[in-house]
């Protein structure tokens, strides 16, 4: 009788039957993988749940008390959310594990504090794509870094790091051949070497940070193709520098003070335009640096505005353009030393003890610049070209006429050795917005009526454009009125009245002014604020109240009398005690005084 493997009626058989399948899958390549895979199943299942559920949070210390222990639980993609409080701590980002979020409380980063208890690194990315956002790390101690990014593979680039207060530590934050980074909004202060520090790291983004209290406060070796933009950096040796082959970075709209140098290269090809560098020994210091384009940053009271540096005589091609150098009071507003071929266009050198110093530095080309009551305009030991194409430069003590009118003055300008032969009658600039006069339509006025204001506002640019920009009317510093002048072209004014409605204006003199928001890129601002005139306002309109205080008093009858006699022009005159407006302060004008006298 033929018994079922499956039925009861022969245990043994059955048993043995199936004992002999078993060893025969074992050795079935298709059932060891099956195994294999069951055993992953059971031991990774959280693992295989979570994907399925996609990325999580993980809260620290609601479900992990430290951070760390939350990155080890974590998968790629998730965001490890972590609550105020202080966690002392040294965290590493694994290169496993990437696309991690590392969150505290960007609006009050002073809430969530992670300290290095002064004995190593607080944050290691060895990741990619991390973010850190939202903590006060602090406290890594001598020789280590706050954050860490620095990769021995393809690892450890795209970073976030941002709304986080950084400090002391000896590097804020240091990146190491890791690229593509965003650096952003951070505060990092009191790091005894470097703020952010960058080797070989390319292609980084440094925005809007506050570095303090640093020898360097960003510091590049060998990186390229960093854009550092809109950072504050102030209480360093150096504020930004760039050394060892650290070309085609660009630094922009910073605003730098650095004991030393505000920003000092060391390398070639660089673009450094629209920062702001005050109160810096070197405001700009190009050190054995060629082809750097310097241009539209503003450069004040320090030593030296910018200085271009070789040890012997060398082909530079620098381009340093439309820059304000001022109130370097003591020092250089432009140094070159043994730096050839540089050219000098459009910028705006005033008051510095010297100008411009070329020391045997030769064959630079300057045009168009405005050179303006420099205790020295310009000295040189060598032959530079002081003029291109029939432009030279303004300099501000070369008073010779310009008989036929054409913007030249009339004789050349002088530099031992060589000389500008077309020195301009007037400043040279790309954007010049200028206020030509300010009227008011009386100067003495009773309260309750209206005066007006009249404005004209030209656009000076030396080159084709149209602008538009605000002018505002004041009496002393109170606000008449503002108004928008759309588009204006070069070389055209604009004439604008203000109604000032003197109701409520307390009697007494206002001085009249009128003043025009400086526009992008200007350079000559010293021409957008003119105070033309005063305007009395009395008490009523009672006539022999020359002061305007309400009163017909002793006052008034002095300041008649100082005037008597006097008529438009004369040294004593005085409109107010014109009484009759006959143009002449006479018997007539003391009759009026007198007849209201002590009213």
């Amino acid at each position: 009788m033929y018994n079922h493997p499956l039925r009861a009626t022969s245990t043994h058989h059955a048993s043995t039957s199936l004992t002999r399948q078993q060893k025969s899958g074992l050795n079935s390549p298709k059932s060891a993988i099956c195994i294999i895979m069951i055993l992953l199943l059971c031991f990774s299942s959280t693992k295989l749940i979570q994907l399925a559920q996609g990325a999580q949070t993980r809260y620290v210390p609601s479900q992990y008390p430290t951070i760390q222990q939350a990155i080890n639980a974590a998968a790629n993609g998730d965001t490890i959310q972590v609550s105020p409080g202080l966690y002392y701590e040294h965290i590493v980002v694994p290169d496993t594990l990437n696309s991690l979020q590392i969150i505290g409380n960007p609006a009050n980063p002073t809430t969530t504090i992670v300290d290095g208890s002064s004995n190593g690194t607080v944050f290691r990315l060895d990741a990619t794509h991390v973010t850190i956002k939202g903590f006060t790390a602090r406290n890594a101690g001598n020789g280590y870094m706050i954050i860490s990014s620095a990769k021995d593979a393809s690892t450890s680039d795209y970073h976030l790091i941002s709304n986080n207060i950084i400090e002391n530590s000896q590097y804020g934050i240091h990146l190491g051949l890791s690229n593509s980074n965003t650096i952003a909004n951070n505060t990092i202060i009191d790091n005894s070497i470097t703020g952010i520090n960058l080797e070989s790291s390319n292609n980084n983004i440094i925005t809007q940070n506050k570095i303090q209290q640093s020898v360097y406060g960003i510091k590049t070796a060998t990186s390229t193709g960093n854009n550092i933009n809109h950072n504050n950096i102030s209480q360093t040796g150096y504020s930004i520098h760039l050394s060892l082959t650290s070309t085609g970075n660009t630094l922009s709209y910073n605003n730098v003070t650095g004991q030393t140098a505000g920003i000092y290269v060391n390398s070639d090809s660089n673009i450094i335009h629209h920062n702001t560098v005050p109160n810096s020994d070197y405001g700009i210091w190009l050190y054995n640096s060629k082809y750097v384009q310097v241009y539209y940053n503003n450069i004040h009271d320090g030593s030296y505005g910018i200085r271009i540096q070789w040890s012997t005589a060398t082909l530079s091609f620098n381009n340093i353009s439309y820059n304000k150098i001022y109130h370097n009071e003591y020092g250089w507003g432009i140094e070159a030393v043994s730096s050839y071929n540089n050219t000098f266009i459009g910028n705006w050198i005033q008051e510095n003890a010297w100008g411009i110093s070329l020391s045997s530095a030769a064959y630079n080309l300057l045009y168009r610049n405005n050179f303006i009551n420099n205790s020295v305009q310009a000295t040189t030991n060598a032959v530079n070209t002081w003029d291109k194409n029939g432009n030279g430069n303004h300099w501000s003590d070369h008073t010779t006429p310009d008989a036929n009118g054409n913007g030249i003055v009339d004789t050349v300008y002088r530099i031992t050795p060589g000389q500008d032969n077309y020195p301009l009658v007037r400043t040279w600039s790309q954007h010049d917005i200028a206020i030509q006069s300010v009227t008011p339509s009386t100067s003495q006025a009773p309260q309750g009526t209206m005066v007006t204001i009249t404005v004209t506002v030209r656009n000076n640019a030396n080159i084709s454009t149209s602008e538009t920009f605000t002018v505002t009317a004041k009496r002393n510093s109170t606000v008449i009125g503002t108004q928008t002048v759309t588009g204006l072209a070069q070389g055209a004014t604009s004439i604008r009245t203000f109604n000032w409605n003197t109701t409520t204006t307390p009697p007494g003199s206002y001085i009249i002014k009128a003043e025009a928001t400086p526009i992008t890129d200007e350079l000559n601002t010293g021409n957008n604020n003119l105070t033309d005139g005063t305007v009395q306002i009395t008490l009523g309109n009672m006539p022999g109240d020359i002061n305007g205080d309400g009163h017909v008093n002793s006052t008034d009858l002095s300041l008649l009398t100082q005037a008597y006699g006097s008529a438009p022009g004369d040294p004593n005159w005085n409109p107010q005690a014109d009484l009759d407006q006959n143009g002449l302060v006479d018997a007539e004008d003391m009759r009026i005084l007198g007849k209201n006298y002590g009213i």
